[in-house]
């Protein structure tokens, strides 16, 4: 089994490429959460929780409209990245897994606990301990991404933990609202690029067949790519 230790040490290892794929991947979420929340009076909060917030994605975007923010991660590398982008002195930063956070006793509940792409909220306890810690509980997750050229010849698995989530909450008989956030762009794809991309997953008779119907007699194609990210309101 692996350790807290070993866990914390993975993140650490990968903090810093793990904020460059954060900075290029649907850089407008961030914005998108915060608009809808202000629309739905969940924000300005009083006091927010950002649960496995890693190098801090969401925190420039929402601590304008929070009082006290508090961010929790078990990677010290990447709440020294997300550090450097709080503003305020009432944001606070803490080192520590998730499961020791829910046996940590707390003095008061948080008005909003948030948490975006956690790995480890995994189970129906998982669950019942971040209701726990606040008033609004609010789960953000990617739960899909399709695009025009290479969608089409992939397996893809789904992540299920979002239908887990609501089906305990259907089970308990709570109610919840779920929002789902879509981002669409656009890139110039080679007949190379493709042929490379695909060459150890097709014999070559099918892989010309995929690029004859991809490209026809084009040399490039654009590449429409849709990522969708789904919020959980409970």
């Amino acid at each position: 089994m692996t350790t807290e230790k070993e866990i914390a040490a993975f993140w650490d290892d990968f903090a810093a490429e793990y904020e460059a794929i954060q900075q290029e991947a649907c850089a407008d979420i961030p914005q998108a959460l915060t608009a809808y929340l202000l629309q739905e009076k969940i924000l300005p909060a009083p006091s927010f929780l950002d649960l496995a917030g890693g190098s801090g994605k969401y925190l420039p975007a929402l601590e304008p409209y929070v009082t006290h923010y508090t961010l929790v991660d078990i990677s010290e590398k990447m709440l020294a990245i997300a550090r450097a982008k709080g503003q305020k002195s009432t944001t606070h930063f803490y080192q520590m897994s998730q499961a020791n956070f829910f046996k940590t006793p707390l003095v008061e509940t948080y008005d909003v606990v948030f948490s975006a792409m956690n790995p480890a909220l995994t189970t129906v306890r998982d669950v019942e301990n971040f209701m726990a810690l606040g008033q609004h509980r609010l789960i953000l997750r990617f739960v899909a991404s399709y695009d025009t050229v290479f969608s089409p010849y992939e397996k893809t698995t789904p992540d299920t933990l979002l239908s887990d989530y609501q089906h305990f909450l259907q089970q308990k008989k709570l109610p919840y609202q779920t929002k789902t956030f879509s981002f669409t762009n656009t890139e110039k794809i080679s007949r190379d690029f493709f042929l490379a991309y695909f060459a150890e997953d097709y014999a070559p008779e099918q892989l010309q067949k995929m690029v004859e119907k991809c490209f026809g007699k084009e040399q490039e194609v654009t590449n429409t790519t849709t990522a969708s990210f789904r919020l959980l309101i409970f």
